[in-house]
């Protein structure tokens, strides 16, 4: 069996790096749609977006009603508004949310139709158009990633577009846009990241280079998340959690994910929670499932954090690695239970069957039949 890691995404960082926005802007045109959500207009970001692009002499036109989980609407509008505007691009500024339906909507606008056609990998015919991805979050890690999840309401299901053409040519972190973000959203963001590390490192599919970005990226998370979410004007903790979901999502590309994302994307369809906020509840659950085959994964974890040390067994190190993460979980004010986050039970049953068919769940490091999942559940309402 052979492996790959690819990565077409040019990566620009750096403390004021968004500086560098006109001058990437430029090589793909002159004219721009700008992809964002309410709430960066109302924190101000967007305007400071506009006027960097202003002095460039980049022209654009803003497109600023994404939804925390974007539909399939949020996608055919955004299309819509580029196609109108004679958008050369589209500049997603953002969270995950954001960044999705730009990468959605760049595919409509060089392809057409509606986004409901290209659901899976590489159903559409013609490259999409360009995207610059300025993440405002550090969690999704979308701004290198080859899909996009987007929501139908009609259905209350959440779906996948991807391709390897759909990812940004261009990913710019400067963490200062991240200063203002909330103490909550930045765990839960964080809790997002570290659960792409855990995932890509226990998923079956997970390979020697991924190993090592994805152990790095765990100890750093453990490392910066408390302070970056209990200190949020900490300059290093705020880059530092910027660089580490950049880096858990890049090696998502070749290794894929696992089962709390299976059961994270129906369980934000039927209650409207956050994506990050359902993984950093499901994920030490995950874990304790997980742990009769990622036992030794485990163990590896809990020695590089700190958790344990080299004299205690295997299975020890390996529990108080998932200790680890529901301390961290609790230090940083994540909710323990779905209960909290909306859940109902009465919706249990309907969340295990469709998480069940998520292709999230076959790459996970342990089959999960809709039983499992329902029992899982369960435990944690």
């Amino acid at each position: 069996m052979y492996q790959s890691f690819y990565l077409p995404t040019k990566i620009i960082s750096g403390w004021g790096s968004l500086q560098e926005l006109p001058g990437e802007a430029l090589k793909w045109g002159g004219r721009a749609l700008v992809v964002t959500d309410p709430g960066i207009r109302s924190a101000g970001l967007l305007e400071k977006v506009e006027a960097v692009l202003a002095a460039g002499g980049v022209a654009c036109t803003v497109y600023a009603d994404v939804q925390a989980n974007p539909t399939i609407q949020n996608a055919e509008d955004a299309a819509k508004l580029a196609r109108e505007s004679g958008a050369q691009l589209l500049i997603a500024v953002g969270g995950g949310s954001s960044i999705d339906t730009a990468k959605s909507a760049a595919v409509l606008l060089n392809n057409g139709g509606s986004l409901a056609d290209y659901v899976g990998f590489d159903r559409f015919a013609n490259q999409p158009a360009p995207v610059i991805a300025i993440p405002t979050t550090a969690g999704t890690g979308s701004e290198v990633t080859l899909v996009a999840v987007m929501a139908d309401p009609a259905s209350h299901r959440k779906f996948t577009v991807g391709s390897t053409r759909m990812m940004p040519k261009v990913a710019l972190l400067d963490a200062e846009l991240t200063m203002g973000l909330p103490a909550m959203v930045t765990a839960y963001t964080g809790m997002d990241a570290l659960t792409h590390a855990i995932e890509s490192y226990t998923s079956i599919t997970t390979q020697p280079l991924t190993d090592a970005v994805n152990l790095s990226t765990i100890t750093s998370i453990f490392e910066h998340l408390p302070t970056a979410a209990l200190r949020g004007d900490n300059k290093q903790a705020r880059e530092a959690m910027l660089y580490s979901s950049c880096m858990a999502s890049m090696t998502c590309n070749s290794t894929f994910l696992g089962l709390v994302h299976a059961i994270a994307s129906p369980v934000c369809a039927v209650c409207g929670a956050a994506h990050g906020m359902a993984c950093a509840v499901l994920l030490p659950a995950v874990m304790d499932y997980n742990l009769p085959v990622a036992q030794k994964k485990y163990a590896k974890i809990a020695l590089a954090i700190g958790a344990a040390d080299r004299s205690e067994s295997e299975r020890d190190q390996a529990e108080k690695a998932i200790g680890a993460v529901r301390r961290l979980s609790e230090e940083i004010g994540i909710p323990r239970r779905l209960g909290q986050i909306g859940v109902k039970e009465e919706q249990l049953d309907q969340i295990a069957g469709a998480a069940w068919n998520y292709p999230q769940a076959l790459s996970n490091c342990r089959r999960a039949a809709k039983a499992d999942v329902e029992a899982l559940l369960r435990a944690i309402l």
